[in-house]
């Protein structure tokens, strides 16, 4: 495609104004150009005319659909079939061999309403249903993978859901220079998965909660510091501070964190919300000392890859010989041996 967009520039002598363009980071002035909706698909292409669903069915079909409330436009992105796929804030376009189905959250948005009508005629556009949370028919949970009786609601959350407004913030917070910084996303398009960073550590705000997201290979340093940062910027938000201050862990998102994004890939569990931690008390556990009988226990709430941490600096040294500034010196696999040596890894 880099090559037909040289040539088409050369053929108009170089007049036209080249943009690249990121699946899921689509820009508003790139979707307008799709007045009937555009449609983001999961599956590989195997010829101009043979598209492929992951797994190589072709009987149903889950679409997210999000829509911008400055400019009026959206668009869709397949994910997998999953009654836990759906979120009350927003729309979703689902297709069975028979039927289309455009499902409405009880808080999407108009224009997530409009966009998702727009999206369905572009599948089966003399067979949509349209329905709405907590009126689906029992063939709609049929058909997605799991019966439920008309009318009771399937999706729950321990913590209250708001509606996600245009106010919704996201920060990336790292040390990776040397200093920790929160730097906030002002991205053009809505949130997905691949903002998060997966070595760092994220601030999510969907006021009135908000997420601390702590990656899977973040430092011990970076967690303290984001968690402590969170502490402080619910304090100073007006006129009131957050309700819910909350800690998730990456590849553990609820259903309350992952509904922020566009197009989730994986689909979340309930069970997940059992997961989520109070942040007072993840930052309690990170900055108070343990002693190396209570490690060996392997709390649950610690970072259990750097447990060694939480010992007092005295037994610290007393255990590993070394000071914790001398020990970040060590190659990982010396300071492995001697923590499996106190039983720490």
């Amino acid at each position: 495609s880099a090559y037909m967009t040289v040539d088409l520039d050369d053929k108009v002598g170089g007049i036209a104004t080249q943009i690249r363009v990121a699946q899921n980071q689509e820009p508003s002035h790139f979707l307008m150009i799709f007045p009937k909706g555009l449609v983001v698909l999961q599956g590989p292409m195997k010829s101009d005319n043979d598209y492929v669903t992951p797994g190589g069915a072709l009987d149903s079909q889950l679409y997210h659909i999000r829509g911008r409330e400055a400019t009026k436009v959206g668009h869709g992105i397949q994910i997998e079939p999953s009654p836990y796929a759906l979120n009350s804030n927003d729309s979703f376009v689902f297709n069975t061999p028979t039927q289309s189905y455009v499902w409405h959250g009880s808080l999407t948005s108009n224009v997530n309403k409009e966009t998702a009508t727009k999206v369905s005629k572009i599948f089966k556009p003399q067979n949509v249903v349209e329905i709405f949370e907590g009126k689906e028919p029992a063939q709609f949970w049929t058909s997605l993978g799991k019966f439920v009786p008309t009318g009771v609601p399937i999706l729950k959350s321990i913590y209250p859901l708001h509606p996600i407004t245009q106010t919704a913030r996201l920060f990336h917070c790292t040390n990776s220079s040397g200093k920790f910084t929160a730097t906030e996303l002002h991205s053009p398009t809505p949130f997905n998965f691949e903002d998060l960073v997966q070595g760092d550590m994220m601030l999510l705000d969907i006021f009135p909660t908000l997420f601390v997201w702590i990656g899977p290979t973040a430092n011990q340093d970076e967690k303290k510091a984001t968690l402590e940062l969170a502490l402080e910027y619910s304090s100073l938000t007006k006129p009131k501070p957050h309700s819910s201050v909350l800690c998730v862990d990456g590849g553990k998102e609820p259903l309350n964190f992952t509904r922020a994004f566009h197009g989730w890939p994986n689909t979340p569990s309930p069970s997940l919300d059992n997961d989520v931690k109070q942040v007072e008390d993840v930052f309690r556990a990170y900055t108070r000392v343990y002693t190396l009988a209570e490690l060996v226990k392997k709390p649950r709430e610690l970072d259990q890859t750097n447990l060694e941490y939480y010992l007092s600096d005295a037994e610290f040294m007393e255990h590993f010989g070394v000071s914790k500034e001398d020990w970040k010196l060590l190659p990982p696999w010396k300071r492995n041996k001697e923590k499996k040596r106190v039983e720490l890894y």
